[in-house]
């Protein structure tokens, strides 16, 4: 077995071995495996199934390339800054912490950048995240209607195993929902865990050669993701749309209104009865605008303000990856307190690179969205990670896809 690296990813052979559709239908699946519980402390179901992934791997692949553009870069980094962090650290549990978290996400990074590189199938995977996302937004449908039409809460976790994070299996959602609106959270644990799945998911539907007249299944995921009420599914949803229709040329942004237009009142009667019959819209909107001591903004924004009160050197160098500062923390605000603002500047120069490198309007699109979840969601150190960059790191693959399709090759 050989070990190389492969910068330019010129190389990429799609599969179809067994192992390699069992990889892509697991990692099209891992934000549902992810919230369960393995029986080893501290590690999710997700986890122990990668694992195998990379036994397997190890055995049967004998030349293992590594694509280090993968953030390969910025883990060294976390890690060279953490380790000069720990030198000051006496807090055993602090160290402890910090440790852990960094040794999680070096995992999922070298899982993209070594098992996703060589098994990730792109045209399996566009297919199955759509079969996936059909049936994460039909049971998210199902939860309103048995919620307005029966007045009975349909939970998203059915107790066959035991849940990672063991509080939610105590949630009194109906209770939740008559104190506050209802917040259906589809077969995941959040909103917001479903509303980021579905962003990735409607951006392969809008790039996906196979709708060619209708946008059937975007203006569906679409309506998924407004349906869940997540602020941070929204905003993304606007900027992915934004995006679709005015990142092309003015003849294509054309063809796309009309397809959007002709989709949206064939499913205008889902549109009425998810969306504006249960006030949904409304929710969603007056969430938005409330800038009080508890809204979504002040939540998010804290972290990055009470970093940068920190001193000089923290602001440079942070705690250590996987500080906990006591205060819920994106993605980014993770980064900078635990490599500070020299960690956060190689990730963010490292995805800016990726994508200017990158030709494919999807990969652009999917490269955005996880920026958008990096700035406003705490995506960094789950697993939705290796989802996301397991398309990216495909980048030369869908190229020639969308090459081969003509008009959808950027630049």
């Amino acid at each position: 077995m050989t070990f190389k690296t492969n910068c330019s990813m010129n190389r990429i052979i799609q599969k179809p071995t067994a192992i390699s559709s069992l990889y892509t239908i697991f990692v099209i699946l891992i934000p549902y495996f992810s919230k369960f519980a393995s029986g080893v402390s501290g590690l999710q179901l997700s986890d122990i199934i990668l694992v195998c992934f990379w036994v397997c791997a190890l055995v049967q692949i004998r030349d293992i390339r590594l694509d280090k553009n993968m953030l390969i870069i910025p883990l060294l980094t976390f890690i060279i800054i953490s380790t000069i962090d720990m030198l000051f650290v006496n807090n055993q549990s602090e160290l402890f912490d910090v440790c852990v978290r960094l040794a999680r996400f070096a995992f999922y990074i070298l899982s993209v950048a070594v098992l996703s590189s060589a098994l990730f199938n792109v045209d399996k995977a566009m297919k199955w995240i759509e079969v996936i996302g059909y049936v994460f937004t039909g049971y998210l449908f199902l939860q309103y209607i048995s919620y307005f039409v029966f007045g009975y809460t349909l939970r998203g976790n059915f107790g066959i195993l035991n849940l990672y994070i063991s509080e939610y299996e105590s949630v009194d959602y109906a209770l939740v929902y008559s104190s506050h609106f209802f917040r259906p959270t589809s077969l995941l644990l959040e909103p917001a865990h479903y509303a980021r799945y579905m962003l990735l998911a409607l951006a392969v539907s809008l790039y996906n050669p196979r709708h060619t007249k209708f946008m059937m299944t975007a203006v569906v995921f679409t309506i998924g993701i407004i349906a869940s009420t997540s602020s941070i599914g929204l905003l993304l949803v606007i900027l992915i749309w934004f995006y679709y229709l005015f990142g092309s040329k003015k003849k294509v942004q054309k063809k796309r209104l009309g397809k959007i237009a002709l989709t949206t009142v064939v499913l205008m009667p889902v549109i009425y009865l998810i969306l504006v019959r249960t006030n949904t819209i409304t929710n969603v909107i007056d969430r938005l605008l409330y800038f009080g001591e508890y809204s979504i903004y002040i939540s998010r924004l804290s972290g990055y303000l009470n970093f940068f009160s920190e001193g000089i050197w923290r602001i440079l160098f942070g705690y250590g990856f996987g500080y906990y500062s006591g205060l819920w923390q994106s993605g980014l605000v993770i980064v900078l307190y635990g490599t500070g603002v020299i960690g956060a500047s190689v990730l963010i120069v490292n995805l800016i690179s990726l994508y200017r490198h990158s030709r494919s309007a999807l990969v652009r699109t999917v490269l955005l969205t996880y920026g958008g979840l990096l700035l406003g969601d705490d995506t960094l150190l789950s697993v939705i990670t290796i989802l996301y960059l397991s398309f990216v790191v495909c980048r030369k693959t869908i190229e020639r896809e969308e090459c081969n399709e003509g008009s959808l090759l950027i630049g």
